[in-house]
């Protein structure tokens, strides 16, 4: 044994090493060079640093550090002394473990794992392990470079040699390779026996033509094998001895969630063949990890779990990890500046105009040479980074570190500047002279100014500001006290008038030589102002000028009053702004208009002002005199006919709420969304409106509001987005490679355009000779929401060009639907995925696929494999039932049928209609039976087994059909009476089928057991019997009076029927009869008399009176019962409905809609914790009123005696004292003449329900209080009702607008009742 301290390791490219063992007495003196002079390693403690020099300057250039590794008794000394007695180590304790710098880290266990081992070296196995030996060995004379540790006082450094190598020629190597490892005595299988190793090791070896030798340790009971053959056949053998032999292991790892598809692949096909490839199991978990999100994959994680033999599931662990690289390898990340820093969460929007964006893109684009580009996208203010994710990650990283830095170094510092004196700050100039950002307040209370740049330069620009604002004079105008003084609102008109044409307050200042500027408060001031202020501006020494000025101006505003405006606020700003601008402005000659969405979020006011004066620039003269009140009315009037056509669009628009992670629209909507810029052009080019709102009604939710073509594309849009989150998406197209020079664009000037307009990248591979015939897979790269627009572009774009092809493929039609699937499903996935269009022909059985040539290769082999799955499971056959077990078969609600077809997944049809003369005649109905042969015998056994498990007879009865309704009784009471009587149950079989109504047949057919049929024709015989014996008698009974036999759904028919055995035939509400007929037996038609008698005893002519309420005033006339409660305690008047009580109890609750998020958001922001407000009754139930029928009042006088009525509640008194002391002579009114009264006041109820056009909203931030409204016993909200005859309604606690007070009637009823619920509230 040779002893040696230095390896040399000659790679021969990247994975590829030859390994040789050298002596120190053969390394040249001058190549003995401490190790510290290699400026690319990092740890100088190793034993071995080697390195190829043959080429300082190629890249491929890798220097080595090769380390043992000993176990904690041995060391370097003593393994060198030991080799030197010819001692031996097993690899545990002395096996290098090697490493590569700028390649993938390398580990291997054992010498013979090396991918080249020189033919100098070999194994040595014994009884202890695995040993390997050095054999004396000539060194090859010359060798690249070999650098040694030992020599540690050499200062010389290896760029100081002139030393040249000549190609060393490569030895010999042999394929066959000798591999030994252990197996532990308790990983054994447990029934391992001697013949089952012995068979499994022969088999092997003839399979694999290896040879393999073992031994068992006798202390430890561990098995030794050795393996001899070539490496590939040895390595697989090793692997099916251990599977064979060792018991199943489980290892657990974690992959990117959103991986798991491609390690499952289409129909499971990859995690299949890997299961299949090393016979092992893998379990993908189906949900990701909680608290497992990785913000550089921007994803979740989730557990892989494998079982079967050590080897295969490291094997199958290696392929796994391989798909997920190969899914992740790519790395996108975005840094908007306008938004906060998810990594740090920092807010850089205030360092953006202070930084050179691009400049810094550009740093990091050169910075690193890999696969990683930046670059800054100016319109969304947005850093993109894209490409091979260690180098995205890396300078993403060092981007947010120079933010961060950057942002360090900038301050804001607020200084209190009075709001008059806030306009003689030039902001303008402090920019250009400092690099600062000044912001002034945009409230009346805050004074502040704020100044923001960096911190050197902001004092520098506070002492400029107000070192310039010295010797200027600065004039307040109030215009709010212009036109009387009370119409803030007209005011604040005016200047957003005046900032809006800003060139008329130009124009004045240019007439006195610019010596005086006029100033406008900012657009939020003027909303929450309580005046309506103009500076005017000037130095000391022309003061004089602003007073012509003051005067000029309020000359201006003299000659705009309230009758020259006119108000439009029911267009939505958000949805039809644009429409509005562009309509208008077309007519800008004849009228000025000013849209408030402008400068106040949210606010859709169109203000039209009439010309009475020239607004610009353009023929100054041409005005003269104003035009009359009469004149301007008109003008008005016929400019706001211009927007009619946009009343279409208003009438259609809708309001969706779409549930979204507050996250995720925070990601994807945030400022400048690109993905909403696609939405909204995506409408705009389908002639739609749309408003969207984020966090709206609540952090996870977003409100849309928009015509239907609107609302669809954007819950379409919206919908992929939450399906599909991440913008790392990926989807493959092909496009004719003749187009990608058109694609690309000169220098990739198109393609930067696609990125910037759709955020996302386009992979395109280069093309070195263009096929007009070949199309070009590219990859895109993206949200999938935006990966649909650019394909959409893209399809446009390159139609013309392209490949396209259509397949045909001849199909059944009875398969279409199939091939189709519930509602589209199938055509719709397929469309969906390979972007292909799939069209079904019934006419000619033709299914066509049209799209690019790979799009279309692909739908047509997933769409053949569907077509051959339902060919194999369209299989049919014909059975025929016996038409007396048809509805055994079924079962009740099809519930056997359907068992069945569950059961044995098949489909079970009917061929003919399983009811008639035609099936009855022929004695059986004929059944189809679908699906896969197997399946379908199966079921055919199923139903002849219930077919011939059945002994029921069945017996025909003629049975005169006038007897047939009485036989079924109301909903088959009877029927079912005389089945459970004869002991049947019409759903395990046993049953009386009678004919339908209208049917000819009077035969009534009873099948069942013997016994069951027995019993059910002596039943129906003794029925029978008994009706023969009836008869019928009519009666006269007055029209109104038929609703009170009938009762509430027909409560007191059937109580009479069923009470007396009879049945009543009452005239339908249409027909004009007034007979009502009484069937049955003698004794019990007279019983039922008596008893309908009774019923209309109650109900006298002579104590009623009908009034028709219209339905839309139902709700109101009643006060939600009040008025009811009024007629009958004051006037003995009850309220009955007759045959219309469903409908007025309909028509009684509320029917519109309360605005209770506008209610309440006004006053939450007016800081009041209660507020009134009164505005026109608008009726949201969308009911057409004009097309329900009215209700009908009936009055019935019905007096009280008060007497003999003890009120013990007083607060029953309060609420009606008509009814305590003496109001007996209430009473003893003529029936009449209450009548006649409670008349009048119900028409005066109606009429008064015509005019109630007003509603109010009293809005309390604390609902609690309401109970005060109330009163005791409900005696204060009757008394406010009673008073102004208004209808109020008090929320309850479970309704959205539990906080809100609704009153309806004329405008003074309702301020009236709205001011004493205040006056409620307040006590």
């Amino acid at each position: 044994m040779t002893n040696f301290n230095y390896i040399y390791v000659y790679w021969t490219n990247r994975i590829t090493a030859e390994l040789y063992l050298v002596m120190p007495d053969t390394i040249p003196p001058q190549l003995r060079t401490p190790s510290n002079k290699f400026e690319n390693v990092k740890d100088i403690g190793l034993d071995f640093v080697l390195s190829d020099l043959s080429d300082d300057d190629n890249e491929n250039s890798k220097s080595i550090e090769i380390q043992r590794d000993y176990n904690s008794e041995t060391s370097s000394s003593s393994i060198n002394e030991s080799l030197k007695n010819g001692k031996s180590f097993t690899n545990e304790e002395i096996m290098p473990k090697i490493r590569l710098e700028n390649s993938p880290d390398l580990n291997f266990k054992s010498i013979a794992a090396l991918p080249h081992l020189s033919n100098r070296c070999y194994l040595d196995n014994n009884e202890e392990g695995t040993n390997w030996k050095v054999q004396n060995m000539e060194v090859p004379k010359n060798l690249p470079c070999l650098i040694s540790t030992n020599a540690i006082n050499d200062d010389k450094g290896i760029k100081d040699f002139n030393f040249k190598i000549d190609k060393v020629s490569k030895p010999m190597i042999s394929k066959v390779i000798q591999l030994s490892f252990k197996v532990k005595k308790e990983d054994h299988v447990s029934n391992l026996t001697k013949t089952k190793l012995d068979n499994v090791l022969v088999s092997l070896m003839k399979q694999f033509n290896v040879k393999i030798e073992s031994t068992v340790f006798k202390e430890s009971g561990d098995r030794l094998f050795i393996l001899s053959g070539l490496k590939e056949k040895i390595l697989e053998s090793k692997r099916l001895l251990l599977k064979n032999l060792t018991k199943p292991v489980s290892i657990s790892f974690t992959i990117p969630f959103k991986t798991r598809s491609a390690i499952i692949g289409l129909n499971g096909n990859t995690i299949e063949s890997i299961s299949k490839k090393y016979s092992i199991k893998i379990n993908l978990e189906s949900k990701p990890l909680e608290n497992s999100f990785d913000e550089y994959l921007n994803d979740n994680k989730c557990n892989c779990n494998l079982i079967g033999d050590s080897e295969s599931i490291q094997l199958a662990k290696l392929d796994i990890l391989k798909i997920v690289n190969e899914q992740i390898k790519d790395a996108r990340f975005r840094v908007c500046l306008l938004e906060a820093s998810t990594t740090n969460n920092n807010d850089y929007s205030k360092i953006l105009p202070f930084i050179n964006c691009n400049k810094i893109a550009n740093n990091l684009d050169r910075l690193n040479k890999s696969n990683a580009r930046c670059f800054f996208d100016d319109r969304l203010k947005t850093f993109n980074i894209f490409g091979n994710r260690k180098d995205a990650i890396e300078i993403n990283r060092k981007l947010q570190q120079t933010l961060k830095t950057r942002s360090v170094l900038i301050i804001e510092k607020k200084i209190k500047i009075p709001i008059k004196f806030q306009v003689l700050i030039n902001i303008e100039e402090i920019n250009k002279l400092f690099g600062i950002m000044v912001n002034l307040s945009n409230s009346w209370n805050d004074e502040s100014v704020t100044f923001v740049g960096e911190i050197i330069k902001v004092e520098r620009a506070i002492q400029f500001a107000r070192e310039s604002s010295k010797g200027l004079i600065v004039d307040t105008l109030d215009v709010s006290k212009s036109h009387g003084g009370n119409n803030l609102k007209f005011t604040n008109w005016l200047l957003f008038y005046f900032k809006k044409y800003k060139d008329i307050f130009e124009r004045l200042s240019h007439d006195y030589n610019d010596l005086v500027t006029i100033y406008l408060p900012n657009s939020k001031l003027i909303n929450c102002a309580s005046n309506s202020n103009i500076y005017i501006v000037a130095k000391e020494d022309n003061k004089d000028q602003i007073k012509h000025v003051r005067k000029e101006i309020i000359n201006l505003i003299n000659q705009i009053s309230p009758e020259d405006v006119l108000e439009i606020t029911n267009i939505d700003y958000s949805l039809f702004g644009f429409n509005v601008k562009s309509i208008l402005n077309k007519n800008s000659k004849k009228i000025d208009f000013v849209q408030l969405g402008d400068f106040i979020d949210d606010n859709n006011t169109i203000i039209l002002f009439a010309k009475v004066f020239n607004s610009s620039n353009d023929n100054k003269n041409d005005f003269d005199f104003k035009p009359s009140d009469q004149e301007i009315k008109t003008s008005l009037l016929e400019n706001s006919r211009l927007l009619d056509p946009l009343i279409p669009k208003i009438k259609d628009i809708k309001q969706q709420i779409f549930e979204l992670n507050s996250n995720i629209q925070d990601e994807i909507f945030g400022k400048g969304s690109v993905s909403l810029n696609l939405l909204n052009e995506e409408v705009s080019a389908d002639n739609g409106n749309l408003s969207v709102k984020f966090h709206s009604p609540d952090k996870n939710s977003i409100t849309l509001i928009g015509t239907s073509i609107g609302l669809k594309l954007a819950l379409r849009a919206l919908t992929y987005i939450k399906e599909e989150p991440s913008r790392y998406n990926k989807k493959q197209i092909t496009i004719p490679s003749h187009v990608i020079p058109r694609l690309v664009g000169n220098k990739g000037s198109h393609l930067s355009e696609l990125h910037k307009k759709f955020d996302v990248s386009l992979d395109i591979p280069q093309v070195k000779n263009i096929n007009q015939s070949k199309p070009i897979e590219i990859t895109i790269t993206g949200l999938g929401y935006n990966i649909r627009r650019v394909i959409h572009y893209l399809n446009k774009e390159v139609d013309t060009w392209a490949d396209i092809i259509t397949f045909e493929k001849q199909v059944p039609v009875e398969l279409h639907q199939k091939l189709l699937g519930p509602q589209n499903e199938f055509r719709e996935r397929l469309q969906k995925k390979y972007n292909v269009k799939i069209s079904f022909l019934k006419e000619n059985e033709l299914v066509t696929i049209r799209g690019s040539t790979t799009d279309v290769k692909k739908a047509q082999k997933e769409l053949n494999n569907l077509l051959d799955f339902e060919i194999q499971n369209n299989e049919k056959i014909k059975v025929q039932i016996p038409f007396k077990l048809v509805s055994k078969i079924i079962g009740k609600g099809g519930e056997i049928i359907n068992g069945i077809r569950i059961d044995y997944n098949v489909e079970i049809n009917s061929l003919e209609t399983t009811k008639g003369k035609k099936v009855e005649k022929k004695g059986y109905v004929d059944f189809e039976i679908i699906g896969s042969k197997n399946n379908i015998q199966e079921a055919k056994k199923k139903l002849d087994s219930i077919i011939n498990e059945s002994e029921n007879i069945s017996k025909e009865l003629d049975v005169d059909r006038k007897y047939h309704n009485q036989l079924i009784g109301i909903n088959g009471s009877i029927l079912k009476d005389i089945i459970t009587k004869s002991g049947g149950d019409p759903s395990k079989g046993r049953s009386i089928i009678i004919p339908p109504k209208g049917s000819n047949n009077n035969k009534i057919i009873i099948a069942g057991t013997k016994e069951f049929v027995e019993s059910a024709t002596i039943e129906i015989q003794t029925l029978i019997s008994e009706l023969e014996n009836q008869t019928t008698e009519n009666i006269t009974i007055p029209k109104e009076k038929h609703s009170l036999i009938i009762g509430t759904s027909g409560i007191v028919r059937q109580e009479i029927e069923e009470e007396f055995s009879v049945i009543l035939n009452i005239p339908s509400k249409n027909s004009k009869s007034t007979h009502v007929s009484i069937s049955g037996l003698p004794e019990n038609i007279e019983k039922a008399k008596l008893k309908i008698n009774d019923i209309l005893a109650e109900f006298t002519t002579t104590n009623t009176k009908e009034v028709i309420v219209p339905a839309q005033y139902q709700e109101f006339v009643s006060q939600h019962g009040f008025f009811l409660q009024t007629l009958r305690f004051n006037h003995n008047i009850n309220v009955k409905y007759g045959s219309d009580s469903r409908r007025a109890m309909k028509f009684s609750k509320p029917s519109f809609n309360i605005p209770d998020k506008k209610i309440r958001t006004e006053g939450l922001s007016s800081k009041k914790n209660i507020t009134f407000t009164v505005e026109k009754f608008r009726d949201g139930s969308n009911i057409n009123w004009k097309k329900q029928k009215p209700i009908s009042w009936i009055l019935e006088y019905d007096p009280l005696d008060f007497n003999v009525l003890e009120f013990e509640d007083k607060e029953l008194e309060q609420l009606f004292p008509e009814m305590n002391g003496n109001n007996n002579e209430n009473i003893k009114n003529n029936a009449n003449d209450a009548l006649e009264v409670a008349q009048n006041i119900l028409q005066n109820r109606i009429e008064l329900a015509k005019r109630a056009n007003y509603a109010g909203y009293i809005w309390c931030s604390n609902p609690k209080r309401f109970t005060k409204v109330i009163g005791s016993g409900g005696s204060r909200i009757n008394e406010i009702r009673r008073k102004t005859e208004t209808l109020i309604i008090i929320p309850r606690k479970t309704k959205n607008e539990k906080d809100i007070i609704f009153i309806r009637g004329t405008e003074e009823q309702v301020r009236e009742a709205g001011n004493m619920i205040l006056e409620s509230l307040k006590n």
